[in-house]
């Protein structure tokens, strides 16, 4: 039996991996045309309903990848599997010009496992950037004509993780993420010629995390600090030049270029008891006035993100009705762009309901709906308001009990 399930997620890992990997153009956003595009830091998991809050968190049954230090948590014998995909419905609006657009993919595959009593693994992959934008621009011509250019990107970035999780003491655990970044960007510009240019890169990065955790009274305490540190990311570019009727007229071998991820660092404060209270606040700052964009000579600045959220069951122990049993959630996220477009820094925020529904075996689907903004209409930018629906169902398998009996 141990055997068919283990071979059961397996296939589903086999299955939704190339789904993950290669469907970057989850989040159309026009911004995306900058840098590395639009970065994800969140956790898309069982905390999303959260706000994506957790750095501090942690719990038997949750497999929580916010802070690689929270696997040290994880029941010994307890196996859990978790499986996340979003859909998002986006409105765009500059000036008087709206646009909407509606995506959906996987966000997450994770697993996690206790292999001694102070010792935890796991492993993870999501995206880490999107680039998915379709600009058309025109431009003025001396004598009053004008010319028009379309710009084309889609690609990203994704992140694959082996967590290796540590209880050092009774009240602290440390954790490091070993990270292998990979992807790539496809961007296209065309007039009369159709310019194309495709990049790829890999680079294997480290992330570290600790956490103290103590009880207070019928509570436990947490606060759990993250970080890490600057990387270089080398890109393989090649540039192809076609004619009007997609003759290729020049092409452009492998030349390369270099992007900086700057460091960052996070802390978050939680009170917990056990599942049925979590209370939880999180910030992070992430170093972007350290990197440039070369190609389109864009500067950036230096992000704030604050995250808080709260979740509750009514009745865990003696409920009468399955809504006693339901963890309900609640959260909200607000921070800054790390673009500097016009002079102008926008501050983005969400807010998040969501709750954790069990199932039977022990199994738990979470959803969390939320709304956000990013950007703002002003100053010939563009604001897109969008509705998320996240989805993560978390399998949990007792594999590791010892029998009594043959």
């Amino acid at each position: 039996m141990k055997t068919n399930k283990l071979s059961l997620i397996i296939s589903a890992l086999v299955l939704t991996f190339p789904s993950l990997v290669y469907s970057q153009e989850y989040s159309v956003n026009p911004y995306s045309i900058f840098g590395i595009g639009d970065v994800n830091m969140t956790d898309g998991g069982r905390l999303a309903g959260m706000g994506g809050t957790g750095m501090s968190l942690r719990g038997a049954r949750v497999l929580n990848t916010l802070n690689p230090a929270a696997l040290s948590a994880l029941d010994s014998t307890t196996f859990i599997f978790d499986v996340a995909g979003s859909g998002k419905g986006s409105r765009f609006t500059s000036g008087a010009v709206t646009q909407s657009n509606f995506n959906a993919n996987f966000t997450k595959i994770a697993l996690g496992f206790r292999l001694t009593p102070k010792w935890a693994i796991g492993a993870f992959v999501q995206p880490y950037s999107t680039v998915s934008y379709k600009v058309n621009s025109t431009d003025f011509l001396g004598g009053g004509s004008t010319t028009s250019t379309t710009y084309i990107g889609n690609g990203g970035l994704n992140r694959f993780c082996i967590t290796n999780s540590f209880n050092l003491t009774k009240t602290l655990s440390a954790g490091i993420n070993a990270t292998f970044l990979f992807g790539g960007i496809e961007r296209s510009a065309q007039q009369i010629y159709l310019v194309k240019e495709n990049s790829r890169t890999a680079k294997a990065t480290f992330d570290f995390g600790l956490q103290y955790h103590r009880p207070i009274g019928a509570y436990e305490l947490g606060v759990g600090l993250v970080g890490s540190y600057r990387n270089v990311l080398n890109w393989n570019n090649t540039r192809q030049v076609y004619n009007d009727n997609y003759v290729l007229v020049e092409e452009y071998k492998k030349y390369r270029t270099q992007i900086t991820i700057p460091e960052y660092y996070g802390g978050g404060i939680s009170l917990s008891k056990g599942s049925a209270f979590m209370a939880s606040l999180d910030y992070r700052f992430q170093r972007w006035s350290k990197t440039t964009d070369h190609t389109y000579g864009m500067t950036f600045v230096d992000t704030h993100k604050l995250l808080g959220g709260v979740a509750f069951i009514p009745n865990e122990q003696h409920a009468s009705s399955y809504f006693g049993i339901i963890q309900y959630q609640a959260g909200f996220s607000v921070g800054n762009s790390y673009l500097n477009i016009y002079e102008h820094n926008t501050i983005d925020y969400e807010f998040f309901v969501g709750g954790a529904f069990p199932l039977r075996g022990g199994s738990l689907m979470n959803l969390a709906l939320s709304y956000g903004r990013k950007g703002t209409s002003n100053y010939d930018l563009i604001r897109e308001d969008y509705f998320r629906a996240t989805f993560t169902f978390s399998i949990l398998e007792r594999w590791f009990l010892k029998r009594l009996y043959d």
